[in-house]
């Protein structure tokens, strides 16, 4: 590996999924926690910089933080509840039903309060001391806030019933029935309280009387239509604007009393809906985690991005390399960077799944859903080239000559002219197919449902032979797929489709016999696509945001080049297979921190020896396979699609 580059790095990121987060009460520092399998990792940012100050790994899952003052921490999962002295020791833990969760703490964190059910505990944070329990008749509690002197104490449920108490003696002080009731807060002055409704309506209620006030009038809807549901709601240190956070991913904000739109801000796509969502206690800064990617962090003011506006989407579904830029796919975007400059380009993708791959001569094809689009660059007015039959099952494979695309469309797999836009053939499946790969010089194509499938390519394609990669019978998942110039074939197979486990290996596999050479393991992580580095290495992407390189130059004895490591740290509760895209000499990945990694490989001495084109098997078929006669009733030569003139040179 002689140069490497990582594009879409921001500040505020760090390998792994956020979940909660929170700032410091001095405003310094943004404190945020990616939870793993059997262990979290707190980590602290300085705010004004975007880096990375402390890290710290913590015993078990937490998903909720809260920061106290001292730099002791308040962390919450589902059932369990724990303070953290500065020194990472723990000051107690609270422990309940799975029900048990960290709703709010007090402005002064000196009291929090924890919702099982239908009841809401308030509680002393120095020794988890009940000092009242808060219960509601009407539907689930969904939210709970303190006023800024700590003074009051308001709820909200399911059902859409607010109540108010004196958060010093637990009774209750008013109440007052509207729709479900998803996030309160209430202004500096404690005279307003902002309501924000699961139909997306954000309310400005006086305190004094719980009535709303009328001329303010907020509301989230989604751009097809129907409400939005708002799920957080802050106010402005000085009490003039309010703040709320939709599922529409739009963070607005409002004046008070008037309701008058003010900055609005775009949350990026990588966000999960509803994300968790932070003011700064001096009302500078606005935090967003719940994310596989970088945190999102802007000034309150004018809503300008403080770190993560510029990082790469995620999940990242397909990757691509040109000779001058990258790209990545996600559910949501697609983005691109020059090679060279780093200029980044982004356009919204219509409905996944999506997938992207680079030619040699400087053109992009790119999958949305059934579209395929081919351009020099990613460009959001392009027209549709062709449509699959259906949805894609799998990435695109494109054969080496870079004429012929394939894609895996459910049962199927359609190959396509990429040039003219015709479908030359239709090869059928008897299970969803998940992935395709070409041969040595494009004789023949591999895909993969449960089995590898090798088919003959030609004017009627024939099946040459399948190929069995369960050794006990299991199911067999498999996540990538390639060729070797000479014809061996790799691929990543799963034991498990559940995202917290894997059970992966990369295999070898004799195309001549079906044999397989061998079978590499790799424990605590789920290995994705794969691609050959010449003959003799073959190139993994796996869970961790690590490319993993093989030996294979003996295909009976291969071996992974770095040995796996023991003490490995799962960085995310979800393993997700990522991909990989290769051109010439350049491979591009999805890093630890979810930017997209591109290196320079080293090639090792071509193979020796002629290339497997299995045209004997073919010629020796006495007579064709069910497959074959099926394919031949269903496949349709010629069929062309109505797109636009041709991008192709010349």
């Amino acid at each position: 590996m002689t140069a490497r580059r990582a594009y879409g790095t921001t500040p505020f990121n760090a390998p792994g999924e956020f979940a909660g987060l929170d700032f410091s009460p001095d405003s310094r520092v943004l404190r945020a926690i990616l939870p793993g399998e059997d262990t979290s990792l707190l980590v602290s940012f300085d705010v004004a910089r975007g880096t990375v100050a402390e890290q710290r790994e913590l015993n078990g899952r937490w998903r909720v933080v809260h920061a106290l003052p001292g730099g002791d921490v308040l962390l919450g999962w589902w059932g369990h509840i724990r303070r953290l002295s500065s020194r990472g020791k723990a000051k107690w833990t609270l422990e309940g039903t799975q029900g048990l969760h960290l709703a709010a703490m007090s402005p002064d964190r000196s009291v929090f309060v924890s919702i099982e059910g239908s009841e809401a505990l308030v509680r002393d944070a120095s020794r988890t001391t009940v000092l009242h329990t808060l219960r509601e008749k009407d539907g689930a509690l969904h939210s709970v806030a303190f006023s800024a002197d700590g003074t009051l104490l308001a709820t909200g449920s399911s059902k859409g019933i607010v109540r108010l108490f004196d958060a010093r003696t637990g009774k209750e002080r008013a109440k007052r029935s509207s729709t479900k009731v998803l996030a309160l807060a209430f202004s500096p002055t404690g005279k307003h309280l902002l309501v924000g409704h699961g139909t997306g309506k954000v309310e400005l209620w006086g305190v004094e009387d719980l009535k709303p006030v009328s001329r303010f009038v907020a509301h989230h809807t989604f751009k097809a239509g129907g409400g939005a549901g708002c799920r957080w709601v802050a106010f402005s240190s000085d009490g003039e604007r309010a703040f709320s956070l939709g599922n529409e991913h739009l963070l607005r904000s409002w004046s008070v009393p008037d309701g008058d739109e003010g900055p609005v801000i775009h949350v990026p796509r990588r966000h999960a809906q509803g994300s968790v969502t932070a003011l700064s206690p001096d009302g500078r800064w606005l935090a967003t985690g719940s994310t596989p990617g970088a945190l999102s962090v802007w000034t309150a003011e004018d809503g300008t991005s403080h770190g993560g506006g510029d990082a790469a989407p995620a999940p990242i579904l397909g990757l691509a390399l040109t000779p001058r830029a990258v790209v990545a796919t996600s559910n949501d975007s697609c983005v691109s960077w020059e090679l060279d400059t780093g200029k980044r380009t982004e356009i919204p993708a219509g409905f996944p799944p999506t997938d992207a791959k680079g030619l040699s001569s400087g053109l992009l094809v790119r999958l949305d859903y059934e579209s395929i689009f081919v351009g020099k660059s990613l460009d959001a007015k392009a027209r549709e080239a062709f449509r699959l039959s259906t949805y894609a099952s799998g990435p695109l494979a494109i054969s080496r000559d870079e004429t012929l695309l394939a894609a895996p469309a459910q049962e199927s797999v359609q190959v396509w002219v990429l040039k003219r836009g015709l479908l030359r053939a239709e090869l059928p499946h008897e299970a969803p197919v998940s992935a395709c790969a070409f041969g040595p010089k494009d004789a023949w194509l591999v895909t993969a449902d449960s089995a590898l499938h090798l088919w003959r390519m030609g004017k009627s394609p024939e099946v040459v032979r399948d190929i069995s990669l369960a050794s006990d019978g299991s199911d067999t998942i498999v996540r990538g797929l390639a060729v070797s110039p000479r014809g061996w074939i790799a691929v990543s197979v799963d034991g498990s489709d559940n995202n917290a486990d894997a059970e992966s290996a990369l295999l070898l596999v004799d195309p001549r016999s079906g044999e397989t050479l061998s079978r590499l393991e790799r424990r605590e992580v789920r290995l994705g696509q794969v691609a050959f580095v010449g003959d003799t290495r073959v190139a993994v992407a796996d869970s961790l945001g690590r490319l993993l390189l093989a030996d294979v130059a003996n295909p009976a004895k291969a071996r992974w080049l770095e040995p796996e490591e023991e003490d490995v740290r799962p960085q995310t509760l979800e393993k997700e297979a990522r991909p990989i895209a290769m051109l010439g000499d350049g491979v591009a990945y999805v890093g630890p921190d979810g930017s997209v990694v591109v290196e320079t490989l080293a090639r090792k001495k071509a193979e020796k020896g002629a290339p497997f084109l299995l045209e004997a098997e073919a010629k020796s078929a006495a007579k064709p396979s069910s497959d074959a006669r099926s394919y031949a009733r269903r496949t349709s030569p010629g069929r062309s699609a109505t797109g636009p003139s041709s991008p192709w040179p010349g």
